[in-house]
């Protein structure tokens, strides 16, 4: 935080307290010095008539007298007509901020309302405001100078509970076109979005898209289902997303260890800490391993003071992780140095670990583990993962360490709402996700015919590549519908391995090359061949029977490899008849 802000944050909240402080100072200055002058002038003033002339200073209707003057009057009759007018211009500017409050949201449409300004929330209000979306905030006890610098920005901020139907009511929920929910219990955020649906229901003018945030990762599966299903044309649509899954995901697929054909690979992990963030990695580095088809078993140390109960509650929910892995919990408070080098070192000794994931919400517990893991002669060798929120103002250490301080190279610091909480994945939610998983393949296909390749990241496409994912991503639910399948919650890994029917594959191909097709030919893409200064040129947009048959098996593949491509992001396919059930997977 710089000085002018924390200047600003001090004024917000002591301003009315020192000017009423500065005009009793005012006035008793005012009233001393008239009893002063009527003594050395030799007057006679009553104490109603010093009072009187006293206010009078306020309207520069007293300040004016003859004779000798004194120096509490002096200050009095020019302190107080100033005082006067910076009072009217705070009181002023208030009005003025309040009023253009309810201007800009009688204006509002197509909004979003964004509930909730814990650390997810102030990190996403950021980025929406720097992507220039229009902006409605509801919260409880909003910091005055945030509030403030808020409404200087063009935000409209309504103080008030989220959960209330009236506040909704005001924050024109029926003409949003996003409702993002944040508070900090996912009872309040379930609550939140049913009390929204309620009021869609009834006077919806236009489509919302309801975004609700869980921790639970049990209660995120039960919700989740819809996720994926935004071609319903129902008014109301619900996403759910999770910070503790994405950046598990985002963690181990971008670690090149954990790549099928990797040099060094992985058979060995510690987590220290087994809360949310904790349990999401195991689950997401044992999903990786049986991915990968390995024959072994992944070494999975846990280390937290209820390492036992943790991990027999997430091998309940999710059996298979047992059996792919050996799981080792270590029950111990390591929030003694002493007790986790002891650990530590025991540890090494007879075991080599190839990652380590500190999870813990502590920034000083986290950046003194990493420290103290970083020391350890048997972990050179290791990746250390450390949770370390830049706002905590700690990861700077890691970056720019101070002296006596040396960071080691294996040593990487990870902020979990920055790397979540952007503009694209929360409004995009399953979809931007799906989109940059298709990507990521297409880019690896690439390169694998050609290993020289350049692998371009998802930030480093062009704008017109990212809409082509993004649609080719909306297009999925659509062909898997049309053939009679549903999306849903992974639950079972092998789901990951099904196939589709030989004749219905083809089919499916030839729908998605059609849908693609018709979504060139509305944008004004036309056939031919394209030429340099040719725009909008495609030598593909053809029917399917004319259709190359390499460019036909790349449709084919891309069906092929849904079922991978939806576990790897969480989801599974399903058959909605029974009657279909068995063909799936011949």
């Amino acid at each position: 935080m710089n000085n002018k802000f924390q200047i600003r944050r001090i004024w917000s909240e002591i301003r009315w307290g020192v000017i009423s402080i500065l005009w009793l100072i005012s006035l008793v200055l005012g009233y001393l010095g008239f009893s002063r002058y009527a003594a050395d002038n030799g007057l006679i003033f009553s104490v109603t008539e010093r009072l009187y002339r006293s206010l009078q200073l306020i309207s520069m209707n007293s300040g004016a007298v003859e004779g000798f003057n004194n120096w509490m009057l002096e200050i009095s009759r020019f302190l107080l007509p100033a005082l006067t007018a910076f009072t009217a211009f705070q009181a002023v500017t208030d009005l003025f901020q309040e009023q253009m409050q309810w201007f800009h949201l009688w204006r509002l449409k197509n909004h979003i309302i964004l509930c909730g300004l814990g650390r997810k929330g102030s990190r996403l209000v950021d980025n929406l405001l720097s992507d220039n979306y229009p902006l409605l905030i509801i919260q409880n006890n909003l910091d005055p100078i945030k509030l403030s610098d808020y409404r200087h920005k063009g935000v409209v901020v309504i103080e008030g509970n989220a959960t209330d139907i009236e506040t909704l009511r005001s924050a024109r929920l029926s003409r949003a076109s996003h409702l993002i929910c944040l508070l900090g219990e996912d009872q309040q955020n379930l609550n939140l979005a049913h009390r929204a649906y309620s009021i869609i229901k009834q006077n919806g003018n236009q489509p919302l898209i309801c975004i609700v945030h869980l921790a639970s990762q049990e209660l995120l599966n039960l919700i989740k289902r819809s996720e994926i299903n935004l071609a319903m044309d129902d008014p109301f649509t619900l996403q759910t997303f999770n910070i503790y899954d994405r950046i598990s995901r985002r963690i181990i697929n971008n670690d090149p260890a954990w790549e099928q054909n990797s040099n060094n690979p992985i058979t060995t992990i510690l987590i220290l800490g087994f809360g949310r963030l904790g349990q999401n990695i195991c689950q997401q580095a044992a999903y990786t391993w049986f991915s990968k088809g390995c024959n072994s078993k992944l070494n999975i140390i846990v280390i937290d003071q209820n390492a036992n109960a943790k991990l027999d509650h997430l091998v309940e929910v999710n059996p298979q992780i047992e059996s792919i892995t050996n799981l080792m919990p270590i029950e111990s408070d390591i929030s003694s140095t002493y007790n986790l080098k002891d650990i530590i070192t025991k540890l090494t000794e007879h075991q080599e670990i190839d990652r380590v994931y500190v999870c813990f919400g502590n920034p000083i517990l986290s950046l003194q583990t990493g420290l103290t893991l970083s020391q350890n002669a048997n972990l050179v060798d290791s990746s250390i993962y450390v949770r370390l929120e830049k706002d905590s103002g700690l990861s700077a250490i890691l970056e720019n360490p101070i002296s006596g301080i040396e960071n080691q190279d294996n040593l990487i610091s990870f902020d979990i709402y920055e790397e979540t909480c952007s503009t694209e994945l929360v409004l995009g939610g399953t979809h931007e996700l799906l989109a940059r998983k298709l990507n990521e393949n297409f880019q690896y296909s690439l390169k694998t015919i050609d290993p020289t390749r350049q692998v371009i990241d998802w930030d480093d496409l062009p704008k017109e590549d990212k809409i082509a994912n993004r649609k080719q991503a909306g297009r999925i639910h659509t062909l898997l519908k049309a053939f009679d399948y549903q999306i849903s919650p992974l639950l079972d890994w092998d789901a990951r391995e099904i196939s589709f029917p030989k004749e219905e594959l083809q089919k499916m191909a030839q729908m998605e090359h059609e849908l693609w097709c018709q979504w060139k030919q509305e944008n004004g893409w036309k056939f031919g061949e394209k030429r340099e200064n040719d725009q909008k040129i495609h030598p593909d947009l053809i029917p399917w029977e004319a259709l190359p048959d390499p460019e036909k098996q790349k449709n084919v593949q891309f069906i092929e490899n849904l079922p991978k491509l939806l576990a790897d992001l969480g989801f599974q396919i399903d058959t909605q008849l029974p009657a279909r059930k068995n063909e799936v997977g011949e």
